[in-house]
């Protein structure tokens, strides 16, 4: 067990694209492996356990890269409506200070 789960970490975590990436773990976990894991997690076997450990804790958390994601959208649009209207503030100064 500890080389099979040697060989899904090689697997998963060698991969440089992110996407492919964590296209794989969602395949693992669609699999079972994440609820087969938790349940060996209590194994007597060190080995098996340093395997497990650096398998779920280099999963990505998509839910948690997917609100991210929101929020910096939702900050870009905030601060090019801000920009925007800093603009026209500033536009409106320089109008009021030519006709002083």
């Amino acid at each position: 067990m500890v080389a099979c789960m040697q060989f899904v970490n090689i697997v998963v975590h060698s991969v440089e694209d992110m996407n492919f990436r964590v296209h794989l773990q969602y395949e693992f976990t669609k699999l079972g492996l994440d609820d087969y894991l938790e349940k060996l997690r209590h194994t007597e076997s060190e080995e098996l356990q340093v395997q497990i450990s650096a398998y779920l804790d280099n999963v990505f958390d998509v839910a948690a890269l997917m609100e991210d994601s929101e929020t910096k959208t939702a900050a870009l649009e905030k601060v090019a409506e801000l920009e925007d209207e800093l603009g026209h503030v500033s536009c409106s100064y320089n109008k009021l200070i030519l006709f002083e």
